[in-house]
């Protein structure tokens, strides 16, 4: 079993599925269905949210210079485009290329 699916499913021992679901912002349902084997969505969606918010407490970020909760780093990357600051214009270029980004495509690997 994956690491991430094993973190997973520890979470869900320790609370109820439908608050672990909530926390990484994906419904019961797909937790479910990841925890079954059996989802037919991006994988690796799901994969970065459970090792972004579940296993990893911080990040350091390119963008900010410094370690950040890796909660906010998932919100700085869904975070609408946006042109009011230098940074903010370079948010994308920058999240892109870290180590912590989200995958850019739906990439549904075996499990």
């Amino acid at each position: 079993m994956p690491d991430w699916i094993a973190a997973l499913a520890a979470a869900c021992d320790k609370r109820p599925q439908k608050e672990v679901a909530a926390a990484i912002n994906y419904s019961n349902a797909v937790v479910h269905a990841v925890l079954r084997r059996n989802y037919p969505g991006a994988m690796a969606k799901v994969e970065a949210r459970v090792r972004l918010l579940l296993i990893t407490t911080s990040v350091t970020c390119p963008l900010y210079g410094m370690e950040i909760p890796a909660r906010r780093c998932l919100e700085t990357q869904d975070a609408p485009p946006s042109t009011a600051s230098l940074m903010a214009a370079n948010r994308a270029r920058i999240c892109g290329a870290c180590p912590s980004a989200k995958p850019k495509k739906e990439d549904a690997h075996g499990l």
